[in-house]
């Protein structure tokens, strides 16, 4: 799913490639950050 949301991004879209994965980076490494400081608290 998110390989087709980044193709269409690309392709249909014509979004800049640079920016939109460096969107995806933060966005993954925000989730794991999160994830590991919710799993600390626990």
């Amino acid at each position: 799913m998110v390989a087709l949301l980044i193709a269409a991004g690309l392709g249909w879209l014509k979004l800049m490639p640079v920016p939109l994965l460096i969107g995806f980076v933060l966005g993954q490494l925000t989730l794991v950050v999160s994830t590991i400081f919710s799993g600390i608290e626990n």
